[in-house]
């Protein structure tokens, strides 16, 4: 790689970037190999390196992947709004991983709230996570899919958490299913619970309330617990309101039952 100062680099790794969008924009005939290398860049590990090594605003990451998915007659569709634009895409990705409750968006927290224009992720996470879902994998460049493969250990999967754990009998994988199981139970009762004070008598919200209202004041509330919960996803929000209800519906057919007697 060539040793120039960050910010030279910086200015190359940007200026390429914006000729292999207009070039694939327009339909110019270059690829984007040999755009990179007239900026220097050996081969699209060393790019790809240098793009997702740090963070960036939301919005830059949408475009960076964007620029590299363009054609003619893709841009064509999008603009005569024949086909969802690939950036929407992306950004329906990140949403998932938003409500999801993934943590590589910097500065999350209890109070945060999901602004595509306000909030900033660690790119190399970001990818990874969309390429670990084979019906979205696409919404990333075949280059960055493939830098990304190289680099995952030999017979390791993807996902780094899975990949560091440790290798004894209490990590094998029934007794991890086991201890997960536990502990979302756990959680998911601890929840239930907050709903029906915070919406009592039967943990129901009001009709229309924003989910993402309800996972924010769920979320308020588990960091004020002793000792403080993570933060919860959406599914396990979505689990504990299925449940109050099937609780409900059960509660109700027993006292219609006594009535009845």
């Amino acid at each position: 790689m060539d040793t120039d100062g960050m910010g030279s680099l910086q200015v190359r790794f940007t200026t390429a970037t914006m000729k292999i969008r207009a070039n694939r924009t327009a339909g110019l005939g270059q690829t984007d190999l040999e755009i990179l290398q007239e900026h220097k860049f050996q081969n699209f590990d060393e790019y790809w390196l240098i793009a997702i090594s740090q963070e960036m605003e939301m919005t830059e990451f949408i475009r960076l992947l964007e620029a590299h998915l363009l054609d003619p007659q893709g841009f064509a569709d999008e603009v005569h709004q024949r086909r969802l634009p690939i950036g929407r895409l992306i950004e329906h990705s990140l949403n998932e991983a938003w409500e999801n409750g993934e943590t590589w968006f910097v500065g999350r927290g209890p109070q945060a709230e999901y602004s595509p224009l306000k909030l900033r992720l660690r790119p190399r996470e970001a990818a990874e996570w969309i390429l670990q879902r084979p019906l979205q994998r696409d919404r990333l460049p075949a280059t960055l899919r493939a830098y990304l493969e190289s680099k995952r250990p030999q017979g390791k999967p993807l996902d780094r958490r899975a990949a560091l754990a440790p290798a004894n009998v209490s990590a094998s994988p029934t007794n991890q299913r086991r201890r997960n199981v536990g502990r979302s139970r756990e959680r998911r009762d601890l929840v239930m619970k907050i709903l029906q004070t915070k919406y009592p008598p039967h943990g129901q919200p009001p009709r229309g309330r924003p989910r993402l209202k309800i996972l924010k004041e769920v979320n308020a509330e588990l960091q004020v617990q002793e000792p403080p919960y993570e933060i919860i996803a959406i599914d396990t929000l979505r689990r504990a309101l299925e449940d109050l209800k099937t609780s409900n519906a059960f509660e109700a057919k027993k006292q219609n039952s006594r009535k009845c007697l």
